[in-house]
């Protein structure tokens, strides 16, 4: 199997590396891209954000959700990093919540996506 240009199996000469990203933009565009920038420079073979809406996510009575607020990006916003991060030559990964964000994922052609499960809507 390939993920980008590179060869995923017992057999590949060279691990495939991987910055997970996460949330650790703090839901600033800016960040977001120099993450993605620096882990280029650093030699990561692809980088991995979560890509998710706040109210797929959780409930305004949640006590994190202003905080998943804060850090949610809008689709513009994501098209931005994203094509951002596709110039700086990495290979794009994504865990999405829900339909529209995983139409985000596929219409920016990521590389690969996962659906995420870990969050429980209370």
């Amino acid at each position: 199997m390939y993920i980008g240009k590179k060869e995923i199996s017992p057999t590949a000469e060279q691990p495939f590396i991987i910055a997970e990203l996460g949330s650790t933009h703090e839901g600033q565009v800016d960040r977001a891209k120099k993450l993605a920038e620096s882990a280029a420079e650093a030699g990561a073979d692809a980088v991995k954000f979560q890509i998710w809406q706040c109210e797929h996510v959780c409930t305004p009575d949640n006590p994190h959700y202003q905080t998943f607020r804060r850090l949610e990006f809008s689709a513009q916003q994501w098209h931005e990093i994203l094509s951002f991060a596709r110039r700086a030559g990495i290979t794009i990964l994504a865990d999405v919540d829900d339909e529209e964000c995983t139409d985000l994922a596929v219409g920016q052609h990521q590389e690969r996506w996962s659906k995420m499960s870990g969050y429980c809507k209370y």
